[in-house]
């Protein structure tokens, strides 16, 4: 279990705010090899100067925003050998409502699908991540009409090569696509990254 408060800062201020979130686990250990688990969690978000909004989107203006988010999840590990390598492969299934305390304008609902495979070798390493959510929005209205939706795929791939028992060289690459009934918030991004990496 785990409790903790943070604040954050961005460029634009009225972003900034503070987050109390916690977290309880519970796990089973299949056999030496591979664990269940499921867990609980959470946070209580208060924003310092964005202004709730109402049903409709416009913002109230003597009201400041805040959001309590709730979730419960569950996954699988399991640990093998595959072409001289040690292997680990995770599946997970997370879900999350979040709430606005005001009019509601906010909550939204999320069903996350992951999956990730790790490979560790005496030189190399292998880390590959996907995953898959659904976004439902309870009162926020699309350009169409409908209640705002979304689909959101994310993955990564990272390959690590050992030069030595301190450096390593690395390449990463990670892309996210979401697609949205409000077009506004359909965007695809892609990223690379080739670096060298001290342990």
């Amino acid at each position: 279990a785990s409790v903790g408060a943070s604040r954050m800062y961005f460029k634009d201020s009225e972003d900034d705010y503070e987050t109390l979130d916690w977290k309880f686990e519970i796990d089973y250990e299949v056999n030496e090899r591979a664990r269940l688990y499921m867990g609980v969690n959470g946070f209580i978000r208060d924003y310092t100067d964005r202004q709730a909004r109402d049903i409709e989107g416009f913002r109230l203006e003597d009201t400041i925003l805040g959001t309590d988010q709730s979730g419960i999840e569950g996954g699988f590990e399991q640990s093998f050998r595959f072409l001289g390598m040690d292997g680990e492969l995770e599946l997970e299934v997370d879900y999350t409502a979040r709430r606005d305390r005001h009019t509601g304008y906010y909550d939204r609902d999320r069903l996350k699908y992951g999956m990730e495979w790790k490979f560790e070798g005496e030189k190399w390493n292998f880390d590959v991540d996907i995953s898959y959510a659904e976004n439902d929005y309870l009162l926020q209205v699309s350009d169409d009409g409908a209640l705002r939706v979304s689909d959101e795929w994310i993955w990564g791939l990272e390959i690590d090569r050992k030069l030595s028992p301190k450096w390593s060289l690395f390449f990463r690459a990670n892309g996210e696509t979401s697609d949205s009934n409000e077009s506004f918030f359909s965007y695809q991004s892609n990223s690379v990254l080739l670096g060298l990496r001290y342990r």
